[in-house]
């Protein structure tokens, strides 16, 4: 709101309010209105004049703010130039004036009121009357609202967050297929590895049509995709999470496949054998609670997967 006086209103019928005067709305019309809507809850406060560089204070405060009351009466250029700030920083602005013909047409569909003021004692009480239950109608209708937006800036970046979205859902689709396949090449191998086990142990191993290779490769290819792939919104660290646990598992049937290969090409290696034997037995086991464990922490890691939007607190 303005520091200085102001006119507003058409030639034949300007209208003038003194600087005291502005102190008076604000104390007594705008912080009262604002503050009876949550009381003890909502503290509002008129940024100060300060001397020096003000228009920093007055930047940080429409930087900290979770909702900025704009009083655009007057058409002062500092105080659009200051809202056009605003709407730059974050969402958050009514924006309420005694001439609502003087805003721009392209301010007038968001959160915006007109309010008659008089200096009158005996009109005050009707007048102001009237201005607390615009002004609470404006913060329910913020407070109601999921994803507001109170200027063109916002609409703009609101389709923005649209496309970013869109585009998440795109990479979680991907992430989740390149999951799948391999999970499926884990399974091969986990079920090779208990073939080549019931071998070791002299026993029928169950039927299978997989051919009995511990197959790395098929795992190398896919996990390329997962680094090479240019992911534009899901984090390195959900992806090193994941990478991280496709490796460890991965070393380990490379490591059974090669101690087999070894001892199939010189069957008399008993130390070998047991070393085999021991980690075959081991992988086997962690085979029991794999779909278990995957679906637990990788599948749901994906799901959890968001964008971080900022969240809405009480107005100040």
């Amino acid at each position: 709101m303005p520091f200085s006086d102001t006119e507003h209103g058409p030639e034949n019928d300007r209208r003038k309010i003194k600087e005291p005067q502005w102190s008076h709305i604000f104390e007594h019309w705008i912080k009262k209105a604002v503050e009876s809507y949550e009381a003890g809850v909502i503290v509002c406060k008129r940024s100060p004049a300060t001397p020096g560089n003000f228009v920093k204070g007055i930047v940080e405060d429409l930087d900290s703010s979770d909702l900025v009351i704009a009083d655009l009466t007057g058409s002062k250029p500092n105080v659009y130039y200051e809202l056009g700030v605003r709407h730059a920083l974050r969402v958050g602005t009514i924006i309420i004036t005694q001439d609502l013909k003087a805003l721009p047409a392209d301010l007038t569909n968001y959160y915006v009121f007109q309010y008659d003021y008089s200096d009158k004692d005996y009109q005050y009480t009707e007048l102001f009357a009237k201005f607390e239950k615009a002004m609470h109608e404006k913060l329910k209708a913020w407070d109601d609202t999921a994803n507001p937006s109170d200027s063109p800036v916002s609409d703009f970046l609101g389709m923005i967050h649209q496309r970013v979205e869109k585009e998440l859902e795109q990479e979680k689709q991907e992430l989740k297929n390149i999951l799948a396949k391999i999970k499926e090449h884990f399974t091969h191998n986990f079920e090779v590895c208990e073939i080549i086990l019931a071998w070791m142990k002299h026993e029928e191993p169950k039927k299978s049509e997989r051919l009995t290779v511990v197959d790395v490769f098929a795992i190398d290819t896919i996990y390329l995709r997962l680094v090479a792939y240019n992911w534009k919104h899901i984090k390195s660290k959900d992806l090193n999470a994941l990478g991280k646990i496709i490796v460890d598992q991965r070393r380990l049937f490379n490591e059974i496949s090669v101690a087999w290969n070894a001892l199939h090409a010189n069957p008399k290696q008993p130390d070998m054998a047991k070393y085999l034997l021991s980690m075959l037995e081991a992988i086997c086991k962690a085979k029991e609670c794999f779909d278990e464990y995957w679906d637990a922490n990788v599948n749901t890691a994906v799901e959890t997967i968001k964008l971080v939007k900022h969240g809405k607190e009480n107005p100040h």
